[in-house]
């Protein structure tokens, strides 16, 4: 997992110095509602904070995000906000922007704006942002178990942010892009800031998006070239979180990586010991030599664990923690539905 902080104009001055040895990212309110204007200093909706702290992530190369908090009561201002964050997308170089939809303020409450309504109106945002890659939907756990549907956020391209304040780190859902842990973290200080953790990939993801977002998108996916592949992406391919098939190259394609490149390189790392002699023309391995055999697989079942893959496919449960080792990884990692673990001897 990733670290990282979400700051607004509340933290005032912080140490970015500190930020950048302690954190990988960090999301920065640019502003709330749908108030623009050609003068940041006009805009009466935008964080008094956000420029000097986009400009002290940028001086020191710090990954930033940026987020907006909604206001909006019908799609019109919600497409007046998705065009305030576009602002600051335009003039900045975020590695992705959030709409935060809830309603810690009490304004929706105050101007009988229905909770059930931004459902609508953040798909609204979503489809108004179509052409920026890496857009997501901040809430709590509640909120989005109460009043939106998930499924379809994604379907309109949505990363989830979620508030899950356990302090555990983990992302309580596999199909979540990142967790507000606690809104009761400090920096060096004494600032009270919120504390945030995002998945490997995801962030590789981010990253990658940030660098291609703004170019042109007519060059085709066959055309990219990976300057230098990144181990986690082809760690992840091999434990199945792109998926397989077309749905692995879309995802991949959509990151910015080069599927062939990644496909190539996760096959050499992981199923380079299968015996390439040409079937009909073997010949018998000298006495006392082991003939190189392929390596057997299990393919993880939807609720599947090591001890299950351990018990059924070795003959014993106690084999789990070695089954792990094998693959690289240990007994807390997840496992997903599809995904192959090499099987030791």
């Amino acid at each position: 997992m990733r670290k990282g902080i979400d700051i607004s104009s509340y933290q005032g001055d912080i140490n970015f110095d500190y930020i950048k040895t302690n954190y990988d990212f960090v999301i920065i309110r640019c502003g709330y509602g749908d108030d623009l204007s050609s003068d940041d200093n006009e805009c009466s909706q935008c964080d008094t904070m956000a420029q000097t702290y986009i400009n002290e992530c940028e001086a020191r190369n710090i990954p930033y995000a940026l987020y907006l908090y909604q206001y909006a009561a019908d799609n019109e201002q919600s497409r007046s906000e998705a065009a305030h964050v576009r602002e600051w997308y335009n003039k900045s170089n975020p590695i992705g922007v959030f709409l935060d939809i809830e309603d810690a303020d009490g304004y929706k409450e105050r101007h009988g704006i229905d909770y059930y309504s931004t459902q609508a109106l953040a798909i609204t945002w979503l489809d108004e942002l179509a052409d920026i890659k890496a857009k997501g939907i901040y809430a709590s756990h509640s909120w989005l178990n109460t009043y939106m549907n998930v499924d379809e956020l994604i379907e309109h391209g949505a990363l989830i942010w979620e508030a899950h304040w356990n302090d555990d780190g983990e992302i309580c859902d596999d199909k979540f892009a990142m967790s507000q842990e606690s809104s009761d973290h400090h920096l060096d200080d004494g600032t009270r800031v919120d504390y945030d953790i995002m998945r490997d990939e995801v962030y590789n993801q981010l990253v990658g998006i940030s660098d291609i977002s703004n170019e042109d998108e007519s060059i085709e996916s066959d055309d990219q070239t990976s300057q230098e592949l990144d181990e986690d992406v082809i760690d992840a391919i091999y434990r199945g979180e792109y998926g397989n098939g077309d749905e692995r190259r879309e995802k991949l394609e959509a990151a910015g990586y080069n599927y062939a490149d990644y496909q190539a390189a996760m096959e050499a790392k992981y199923y380079s010991s299968k015996d390439d002699t040409p079937a009909g023309n073997e010949e018998e391995p000298a006495e006392g030599t082991p003939q190189e055999k392929e390596e057997s697989v299990a393919v993880v079942e939807p609720g599947g664990s090591f001890c299950q893959i351990a018990r059924d496919y070795l003959g014993d449960e106690g084999r789990a923690a070695e089954l792990a080792e094998h693959n690289g990884m240990t007994l807390d990692d997840t496992l997903y539905a599809g995904m192959e673990l090499r099987l030791p001897t």
